[in-house]
């Protein structure tokens, strides 16, 4: 029976982890499991569980800088974060801050997030579709089309922010729209208990480190950010020959 402080996460084809008291990462590999497979995972759902039980809550998405304010994007495969996030980039010159998940955590000010890596995990597909040239840059696993991507960090400069933390303007959750919903496409802001429901997903640890914590607990930083962040639903029409008119669609309903 695992302890308060353990997490044990098992990723079929890779191995397991054992992740304890924010310090230790004991981990029993998969017989053919190559050893360069294993940054990503380290690097990601070990990391975070080491930053949380070092008491940093944590948020899952892309973390972005648009129209001079912190966003954190979203989404629910397929429906991708990391792509929406390069798309933003790519499109409206945006600054993607880091990817997968960040820490935050709350002042008088709000909620702030701490800057992490510029970079993106993505399939090869969407690096294709933006002309971007797989053939130098770090495959994800052996058997993956999915590749790192480093980013540049146009005119928000992390290097002037990268000892201090950053104010989180609101987090927007992406969802394909479809001919037969009703919801019209477009941001649609939540409030109420909607956005409590909604804050429990975007928790990073809600996915993988569920039993870390207490209902109690969840309930408190759920609040948290219902109360002091905007949530929102950013609903639109999925494919990548849309990705263009839905970020602009964004920017502008953002300014409104």
């Amino acid at each position: 029976m695992l302890k308060r402080n353990e997490a044990l996460i098992r990723l079929p084809g890779v191995g397991r982890f054992l992740i304890t008291d924010g310090n230790s990462i004991l981990m029993e590999l998969e017989s053919d499991c190559p050893l360069n497979d294993l940054s990503p995972f380290i690097l990601s759902i070990a990391w975070a569980a080491l930053s949380y039980q070092r008491g940093r809550n944590l948020l899952k998405g892309a973390l972005v800088e648009l129209n001079k304010k912190v966003w954190l994007i979203s989404g629910i495969s397929p429906v991708g974060s990391s792509t929406f996030a390069l798309a933003l980039q790519k499109y409206l010159g945006s600054t993607v801050i880091s990817d997968e998940f960040c820490s935050y955590y709350h002042t008088e000010e709000g909620i702030m997030v701490d800057p992490g890596i510029p970079a993106l995990k993505l399939w090869q597909n969407s690096l294709e579709y933006f002309d971007i040239d797989c053939e130098n840059l770090c495959r994800i696993r052996a058997q993956l089309n999915k590749f790192w991507l480093s980013l540049p960090t146009n005119n928000f400069s992390l290097n002037s922010v990268i000892n201090r933390s950053l104010k989180l303007a609101g987090i927007i959750s992406l969802q394909e729209w479809r001919s037969d919903e009703v919801a019209p496409q477009g941001i649609q802001q939540i409030k109420g208990f909607k956005a409590l429901k909604k804050t429990f997903y975007h928790g990073f640890h809600r996915v993988y480190l569920n039993g870390q914590d207490n209902e109690q607990q969840k309930f408190e930083e759920g609040l948290q950010l219902a109360q002091h962040c905007k949530l929102a639903t950013f609903t639109f029409k999925r494919g990548m020959n849309s990705l263009r008119e839905n970020c602009q669609h964004l920017q502008e309903q953002l300014i409104k």
